[in-house]
């Protein structure tokens, strides 16, 4: 079978998580060459390089130079898909901007990742997580065991983010330039991640809604709501609950203390009950389960030998990977790579600019019969780019819904024509199959042998159509030992690593859900990659994610292991940040979040403040001895931060271009009244029965040319009727189908 990217060339200017897009891509048979300036990038030196940057071909260009320059361009000119994470402006600077590169190439597909976006008042802000973080008002909302001010928000989620919706940017604009020959630009940043990843994003015009909309925590580390308890039990482990219902905290509590771990877990495996453990991220990666799904791979790099790193982020059904090649050494194939521009180039198509689609995937439908957050994430992000999608429920509704209508429901089945049907009944299948026939892409997460008895097997729906992309969004995976375990976000985050790293050095796990948002990411990415092998090859495709796997993928940082590997750094026991330049501090009024991390920063952090005695100071002269002397140097900062209000420090710090940032303000404040680096879309609004006007957070990644439509969301079975009759069924027959309960729509 063909790999989904065969053909692509992509070239990638990308840096520290900017890589994983080209990283995807190579995985899946593109031709990615990393272009790197002459000392190297920034962070060659994190052990992740080694893995964000395999299968790729390693140049050296000196973009500062005119010959470095026209060399770039010359590859652009033959490439598909240019991949940047500068600064906004510095592209432009070195002659390898889009408007530029597109003279020449008018079909690129140019990928540009930044921290606050291209254009704003925030644009030149140093794109480092922490910053974004505290600026979105991320710290703010964090559970810990400090009670005052906010806490450090220890996971890269706006990095990673903003490369994968990059990734589905690029994929979806690919999509379009498969049929027309049309590029354009796709921009992706931090702040847009912090969309899929906040549950608060959200306002009514009712005031009173508004926080029940908004899934807000508390201060308590081992709560987020009464379902998803964190207890310790009678041996002193700890047990992460998993559960939509709500029970008394101390009741729950006392229970486990009643008996150990081990005893808890066979009681849930009996009941059928949902529970996870907490692990390490370097202890995820030996569990069974990720080893048996082929999410651990070996690579043999030539510069620390043998690597356990990430496998594919989805597995193609009869499809042999074969694990890719090593990360270049800096400048490796430079001459191999110079010598093909002495050959022809072939000619560029022509490219389609005008009469282009309201959305890159206006022409794909995909069937949605997916439940909760995780796997119907993944087509809510694809309706925002022009999907149709049809969201297939049973009668009672998707009990993410049932649960709470809220801010995460609305965010991930917007745009969605919502049909209620009893899959149970045949003629419930029977609706299935002649929806499926009419599909590109039909998505479900139901445990496995659940598809079986409900008609919507693999083997079944392609013998319907031929054509299908089928994507099962599994938790587990679709065999081995706990492939039948229930899931939910907090049981799969606190397994990876995600919520021991949150909690601090010294301290017990603590509750920090990204799984579902990680998982909607991967369901996104899968179903593009699907598409496209399927429009390569004219044949169906079975596509199976895990939410392991994008789990995994979210803390790849930290997910891959050799030996003399650096341990990968953790908050401190305060919860303030990684260390005394890149931490939350307390102002005169406020806090702020400090990112140091260079010695040109350091240099001019010491001049800002009029402490250059500090440069001088043998305790603080070096990144290592600051380092070995970090509690001195908090010593010092702390105080200090005292002497200025929030937003005193941060106008004079960025104004020396040292990264600060006010960290006690609040995501929706910022998104709703402070953010302009957006587009027009970067807000929506709408009307929901019963709540009136409500005020959200729009699309999550920007197509120039075809940004696509945020749409609203439907009630129940609001588009039940519609559907049913363009597939052929009479007024008649919906009414007398509605009245014996196979279909159903709400009253509004």
């Amino acid at each position: 079978m063909a790999l989904a990217c065969e053909g692509l060339k992509v070239l990638d200017f990308g840096q520290g998580y900017g890589a994983i897009p080209g990283m995807i891509l190579a995985d899946y048979g593109a031709e990615v060459i990393k272009v790197e300036p002459p000392q190297g990038e920034m962070y060659r030196s994190m052990p992740a390089f080694l893995q964000w940057n395999r299968g790729k071909k390693g140049v050296v260009l000196d973009l500062k130079t005119e010959e470095g320059r026209k060399v770039a361009q010359a590859l652009a000119a033959r490439s598909d898909v240019v991949i940047e994470n500068f600064r906004p402006g510095v592209a432009e600077r070195l002659g390898i901007g889009y408007g530029e590169l597109s003279q020449a190439n008018p079909s690129l597909v140019y990928l540009a990742i930044s921290g606050f976006g291209q254009k704003g008042k925030y644009r030149n802000y140093k794109a480092y997580e922490g910053i974004v973080a505290a600026k979105t008002g991320q710290d703010v909302i964090q559970n810990g065991y400090r009670s005052d001010g906010p806490i450090y928000d220890a996971i890269f989620k706006c990095s990673y983010g903003a490369s994968i919706l990059g990734l589905i940017g690029v994929l979806s604009a690919v999509h379009l330039k498969d049929k027309t020959g049309a590029g354009q630009k796709v921009e992706s940043t931090m702040v847009q991640a912090n969309f899929v990843y906040s549950y608060s994003g959200i306002k009514a015009d009712d005031p009173s809604l508004t926080a029940r909309l908004s899934t807000v925590q508390g201060r308590d580390p081992h709560n987020v709501g009464p379902g998803y308890r964190i207890s310790q039990c009678k041996d002193g482990k700890w047990i992460q609950s998993g559960s939509a219902g709500d029970y008394l905290l101390s009741l729950i509590d006392a229970a486990y203390k009643t008996k150990t771990l081990d005893e808890w877990m066979r009681i849930f495996n009996e009941y059928d009950a949902a529970y996870g453990t907490f692990m390490t991220t370097q202890e995820f990666m030996d569990y069974p389960q990720v080893v048996h799904n082929g999410h651990v791979i070996e690579v043999d790099d030539p510069q620390v030998g043998k690597m356990k790193q990430i496998g594919q982020l989805a597995k193609f059904g009869g499809q042999q990977w074969k694990p890719p090649a090593p990360a270049p050494r800096l400048g490796q194939h430079t001459q191999e790579v110079l010598q093909s521009l002495t050959t022809p180039a072939e000619r560029t198509p022509s490219a389609k600019t005008t009469g282009l689609p309201e959305g890159a995937l206006n022409d794909v439908t995909i069937l949605d019969l997916s439940t909760w957050a995780a796997a119907p994430g993944g087509p809510g992000i694809l309706a925002d780019l022009g999907a149709r999608v049809i969201k297939l429920e049973p009668l009672e509704g998707d009990p993410l819904g049932a649960a709470v209508v809220g801010e995460l429901f609305f965010r991930v089945n917007r745009g969605k024509e919502r049909v209620a049907a009893d899959l149970k009944t045949e003629e419930g299948r029977e609706i299935l199959h002649k929806l499926a026939a009419k599909a590109d892409v039909v998505v479900h997460n139901f445990r496995p042998g659940v598809e079986g008895r409900l008609g919507l097997s693999y083997e079944t729906l392609r013998q319907i159509n031929p054509r299908l992309v089928y994507i099962y969004a599994t938790s587990f995976g679709s065999s081995g030992e706990d492939a039948q375990r229930p899931a939910f976000d907090a049981l799969i985050s606190a397994m990876a690593g995600g919520e021991v790293l949150q909690a601090g050095e010294g301290n017990g796990p603590q509750q920090r859900q990204t799984t579902d948002h990680s998982a909607m990411l991967g369901v996104a990415v899968a179903t593009l990659l699907g598409l496209r092998a399927r429009d390569m090859t004219g044949q169906s495709q079975y596509v199976e994610t895990t939410m392991l796997c994008s789990a995994a993928y979210l803390l790849s940082d930290d997910f891959l292991r050799y030996e003399g590997k650096p341990p990968r750094p953790v908050p401190d026991k305060g919860q303030y940040g990684l260390g005394p330049l890149y931490r939350l501090y307390r102002a005169k009024e406020g806090w702020v979040f400090l990112a140091v991390l260079t010695e040109g920063e350091w240099s001019a952090f010491c001049d800002a403040v009029g402490r250059t005695d500090l440069k001088a100071d043998p305790r603080f002269a070096t990144k290592e001895a600051r380092a070995a002397n970090r509690e001195a140097l908090a010593a010092v900062l702390e105080p200090l931060f005292q002497e200025r209000t929030a937003p005193e420090w941060e106008g004079l710090l960025q104004a020396r271009d040292v990264a600060c940032a006010v960290a006690d303000g609040t995501w929706p404040d910022f998104l709703f009244n402070d953010w302009d680096g957006g587009n027009e879309q970067a807000r929506t609004t709408f009307t929901y029965p019963g709540m009136g006007r409500i005020h959200e957070t729009g699309n999550n990644v920007d197509l120039r040319k075809t940004p696509g439509r945020v749409g609203v969301c439907q009630t129940l079975g609001a588009s039940t009727q519609a559907v049913l009759t363009e597939l052929g069924y009479t007024a008649e027959g919906i009414e007398d189908m509605k009245q014996r309960k196979v279909i159903t729509w709400a009253e509004v």
